[in-house]
């Protein structure tokens, strides 16, 4: 019976018998000699060793064994293999004839490339196409898609996919062979590209943005900043007057009605917002960690809101009846004083103290 020993791979703690942990290090030594000035790939290596062996059943604490090393050897490549760049080449290409095997295409986000969380960039790197032109598209599509619908699909995205850290991330991003070579140009890659970017102190945002591109978001930030800072603002004393004429007027199961108004009004001003948030992060071409943070609670908060204001208000509903609904309907109106004069050109709208006179 061999004896059991305990190592680490990544970090990761394992159980490997004596003959399997000699094979690994010497294995591990071999990469390590043949890597020279890209040492840093070696970390990458070593997670995409424990990616192969949770492939294979073998997770935390679990115990290696000698045909484990051997699946990690044979999906990897020797070291020598790789030892000119014409050798190189030749396994490269035999690995793309294999790499359905160990290496299918998987969607992550590109925040290497990516100007806001990332998702366009990964959509770009998994579909092969131009990264501008999907932006581009992207923009045109949440225009006019009534602005919300596609928004809120790119930050359900941002929140479930993963993001691409790791060279064999990236490779497995592209749908690339995933061996000691690849890790191997994918981190000197990496280095390069942090290299340059130090070097000219500029942010990644605004050197991977086309003039033309942030031109285009800028203008439709605006556009959000005026749609959304007059709607919060005139959302302020609307929301009052509707509050005290909500408690002036006799209405049928009045604590679901006002429940209800509550959520809304709030889910409204959570939308506002998200708008002034996404509005300014298209300006600045930029989102900053904490917006980030602040504009997925928020999204997540709207959604909640809504589910719990509309199960409070079918409630009150199911209660009131139609005939309910409409008298409250009726009492609001009379209420808050809502005056509509509609000629050839213009709309006037009349809501208590608040005046608004707009071209049709």
């Amino acid at each position: 019976m061999n004896e059991i020993v305990r190592i680490h791979i990544a970090g990761i703690p394992y159980e490997i018998d004596v003959d399997a942990r000699k094979k690994l290090t010497k294995y591990l030594d071999a990469i390590k000699d043949s890597l020279g000035d890209a040492s840093d790939a070696m970390d990458d290596i070593e997670i995409r060793i424990t990616e192969i062996l949770e492939s294979r059943g073998v997770n935390k604490n679990d115990v290696i064994k000698l045909a484990d090393i051997n699946a990690v050897k044979e999906q990897l490549g020797e070291p020598k293999e790789f030892s000119s760049e014409e050798q190189g080449k030749k396994d490269k290409n035999i690995a793309d004839k294999v790499r359905q095997q160990f290496a299918d295409k998987k969607f992550f986000r590109d925040t290497e490339n990516g100007m806001v969380g990332g998702v366009i960039a990964g959509l770009s790197a998994y579909t092969g196409w131009d990264i501008t032109l999907l932006r581009i598209l992207f923009v045109v599509l949440v225009i006019f898609t009534a602005f919300f619908p596609f928004l809120l699909i790119y930050i359900i995205v941002w929140i479930c996919a993963p993001e691409a850290k790791t060279a064999s991330d990236r490779l497995a991003m592209k749908g690339e062979p995933i061996n000691i070579e690849t890790i191997k140009e994918a981190a000197e890659d990496v280095a390069d590209k942090t290299t340059r970017t130090v070097k000219k102190g500029t942010d990644k945002v605004k050197s991977s943005a086309p003039l033309a591109l942030r031109i285009i978001l800028g203008f439709f930030g605006v556009i959000g900043l005026i749609t959304f800072i007059p709607f919060l603002v005139a959302l302020i004393p609307v929301t009052i007057i509707s509050i005290f004429t909500i408690t002036a007027a006799t209405i049928t199961l009045k604590p679901l009605f006002v429940a209800t108004a509550i959520l809304v009004a709030i889910l409204l001003f959570t939308i506002a917002s998200i708008g002034i948030t996404v509005s300014t992060a298209l300006i600045s071409a930029k989102l900053s960690k904490p917006a980030q943070a602040g504009l997925i609670t928020s999204i997540i908060f709207a959604i909640a809101l809504t589910v719990a204001s509309s199960i409070t208000g079918s409630i009150w509903l199911a209660q009131v009846g139609r005939d309910g609904a409409i008298d409250t309907a009726n009492q609001l109106v009379d209420g808050l004083n809502i005056q509509v004069e509609e000629t050839d050109h213009r709309v006037k709208v009349d809501i208590g103290p608040i005046h608004i006179d707009t071209s049709k």
